[in-house]
């Protein structure tokens, strides 16, 4: 059962606010006393509202519960909220928060994502989760500062960590660091921890590095652009399964990216892990790499030579698709497996490869030319 008051539609008991509609034109609206939850989807698109006031009492923000609201400018949000739902302030680019409540405790997947007012956030004291990609596509965000006695979290120069410093969570986007030495006690990077960055142009491993958590990214994430120009370092595999690394979308679409020196350790080159990267001349394959991706490569414009070592033993489909400027591929015999459409508009390219070997086989029946080794 639904109650309905001035047009606001609330459950029975008036305790959860389920829909605010869009046809309202007033720009400030107080959210009744004795509600304790702003439903999913509550206020979603109501770009007429400038101001939203919410009572003492309200615990949980629903997700996507104040979504596209384009001009709001301003929430008042009171000191008992403790849970903040998916995607629950996506897409405003004039709303800023001053500080969150210090009663939340958690946050979820991409809360705050594409809030472009944001320039610096404190995590409160007693946050004990944050989702992934919570500041996904902050422009303006510089620092991420953790409240000194949370007791999961912590920052350090504006960089988002784990209490223990051993996780890197977040570099904001438009940080003004421009090279980066990951701390040496760092053994895992999380989802998304450098993508965006706009100012970043170097990134450095610790030595003795062991990756516990891949760098890979949902294909449907956006192509961001990114000054890094390179990525270097050794990477020293632990016990096996624990050192296993894969190379995911985190430099999709980085414009300027020119060089890439991909450490020893990593097993996988994911899908589409530099598409589009329109400026990248020069990468390094270490003979860890195992197999390279659908489209890892694809619309990398400037590439020109590319060199696969011995250990890779797939090719995945349009992995170099649309690199225009290759003319030269080594293909060793480890390759057993070549995709459709891995060089397709590749037009001036030569496979270099041994004589009767599966690369010799695709380039016959793809019409590509064929230099073999001596």
């Amino acid at each position: 059962m639904f109650t309905d008051s001035d047009g606001v539609i609330f459950n029975e008991e008036q305790t959860t606010l389920i829909e605010y509609p869009k046809e309202k034109t007033e720009s400030i609206y107080s959210i009744p006393s004795g509600v304790t939850e702003i439903g999913k989807h509550a206020f979603y698109g109501c770009d007429k509202l400038k101001i939203i006031i919410m009572p003492y009492g309200v615990t949980l923000i629903g997700k996507y519960a104040f979504s596209a609201c384009d001009n709001l400018i301003a929430i008042t949000t009171p000191d008992c909220v403790t849970h903040i739902g998916k995607h629950s302030f996506l897409r405003h680019d004039r709303y800023a928060f001053a500080a969150l409540p210090e009663s939340v405790v958690r946050i979820d997947r991409e809360a705050f994502s594409r809030c472009n007012q944001f320039i610096g956030i404190t995590i409160p004291r007693y946050v004990t989760s944050i989702g992934e990609d919570v500041f996904y596509s902050c422009e303006s965000l510089k620092h991420i500062f953790v409240h000194e006695d949370n007791e999961v979290y912590s920052d350090v120069d504006g960089v988002l960590f784990s209490k223990d410093k051993a996780t890197l969570m977040k570099i904001p986007r438009n940080s003004p660091i421009e090279r980066y030495h990951v701390p040496d006690n760092v053994n895992s990077i999380d989802i998304n921890a450098f993508q965006g960055c706009k100012n970043l142009t170097h990134v450095c491993l610790p030595e003795n590095y062991v990756l516990t958590r891949a760098l890979v990214l949902d294909e449907d994430d956006m192509a961001e652009v990114s000054k890094l120009r390179a990525i270097f370092g050794e990477i020293n595999l632990g016990e096996e399964g624990l050192g296993r690394m894969a190379i995911g979308s985190i430099f999709q679409g980085c414009d300027s990216l020119e060089s890439v020196h991909i450490p020893y350790g990593v097993t996988r080159i994911g899908p589409i892990a530099f598409l589009d990267c329109k400026n990248l001349i020069r990468v390094f394959i270490p003979d860890s790499v195992t197999e390279i991706g659908t489209n890892a490569f694809y619309g990398c414009a400037r590439l020109a030579n590319v060199y696969i070592p011995g250990s890779v033993a797939k090719l995945g489909a349009g992995a170099f698709r649309d690199c225009r400027s290759l003319v030269d591929i080594t293909i060793p015999d480890s390759v057993v497996s070549i995709e459709p459409e891995v060089f397709d508009n590749c037009r001036f390219l030569t496979i270099h490869c041994n004589e009767n070997s599966v690369a010799h086989i695709y380039a016959e029946e793809n019409g590509i030319k064929i230099g073999f080794d001596a």
